[in-house]
């Protein structure tokens, strides 16, 4: 291995013996990940953006998981079995880091919570099942009690890169005083107004820690994709929203993707029934928009950035960036009354382009 190769991951034994080479090709391949079923989760880096993918430790076909205008680098493997990642909030926007989940198929991609605003990275689930993670330069955490994060009291500074916990219940992490200091590693034991020392350099910042200890394995995730072609989007009611609606406001919705050249392009519109739901199939495996129109044509909401779908993906949303914690009403969408065939939106010549009510 020299300077100028490309970064690819390896594994060896702790106890000593030969390395093992995962990854493969020419491109630079980063945040490695144990998955059920001897598999990886990693990120490669290609025509100059990082995607996600997974492959078998035997080797074989990587399979992508991300399929947006943006970079995506994975973070951890949850419990659950969704793989937690980073990306720009919006997708595609390039703006703050924001923290998302995917399945190990590359299915039912979202936002963790919605409360987006601050920079959030560097996000790990601790033993007590709580996402941890950075939030500007303090520490913050996702419970599954509350749709928002909560700030987390720690000792003042800045804090940096993920948060490792050790058997007793401690946390190790990279620290420093401030902007002009070197990162160092702390223990911090959760509630304390104390931070000890674990390891510091005069001229480095030490930065990444990880425990040599026996890895949990988490829950394998059963795929429910289809061998179709495209992918099916049912709505229950667009307006359950973080955004006001008028009742009746929502006339029709259009899907977006993108063009070779980056530019938006229009893949059809589909009407919206009157209590807001609406039954779409889109293209499977690029970037896709939500816009809503109301019966003048004229915009209500657009997303900012870009979502995607599996190839044979069938997906349910309670709403219109509702949240993923927000529940369903118990009630049949009027959509699925008037038929159960989705609204083209494939971008074909065919696609369906009336309004609704």
């Amino acid at each position: 291995m020299k300077a100028g190769d490309p970064w690819q991951i390896w594994e060896m034994p702790f106890a000593g013996g030969e390395p093992r080479r995962v990854s493969s090709g020419s491109d630079d391949n980063v945040r490695p990940f144990y998955l059920p079923d001897d598999r990886v989760v990693y990120a490669r880096r290609t025509r100059g953006r990082f995607v996600i993918e997974t492959v078998d430790l035997a080797g074989g076909k990587p399979l992508p998981l991300t399929y947006g205008p943006a970079d995506f680098l994975p973070a951890d493997v949850l419990r659950d079995g969704r793989i937690l990642f980073e990306a720009a909030y919006p997708i595609g926007a390039e703006a703050l880091p924001e923290i998302y989940t995917v399945y190990s198929d590359g299915s039912g991609v979202e936002s963790y919570r919605c409360d987006h605003g601050s920079t959030r990275h560097s996000a790990k689930q601790t033993m007590s099942g709580d996402v941890v993670f950075v939030s500007g330069h303090s520490l913050a955490r996702f419970i599954s009690a509350r749709a928002q994060e909560m700030h987390i009291s720690a000792p003042a500074g800045e804090y940096a890169g993920e948060v490792v916990e050790t058997a007793e219940g401690d946390w190790l992490m990279p620290w420093r005083t401030n902007a002009s200091g070197r990162f160092q590693l702390i223990l911090w034991t959760p509630g304390s107004t104390t931070l000890r020392l674990a390891m510091k350099e005069q001229d480095a910042d030490i930065v990444q820690p990880a425990l040599v200890t026996e890895r949990t394995i988490p829950n394998r995730h059963p795929s429910g994709l289809h061998d179709w072609p495209n992918a099916n989007l049912l709505c229950l009611k667009a307006y359950t929203s973080k955004f006001a609606f008028a009742a009746g406001s929502i006339h029709s919705v259009r899907i977006y993707t993108r063009d070779g050249e980056g530019a938006p392009r229009l893949l059809g519109t589909a009407p919206v029934e009157r209590d807001g739901s609406f039954f779409v199939q889109v293209p499977s495996e690029q970037p896709l928009q939500i816009e809503l129109l109301d019966n003048a044509g004229k915009t209500l909401q657009r997303e900012a950035g870009f979502f995607w779908m599996r190839r044979g993906e069938q997906r349910g949303c309670v709403g219109c960036h509702a949240g993923p914690e927000t529940s369903p009403e118990n009630a049949v969408p009027m959509v699925l009354l008037k038929s159960t065939t989705p609204a083209d939106m494939t971008g074909s010549p065919a696609a369906n382009a009336s309004g609704g009510h």
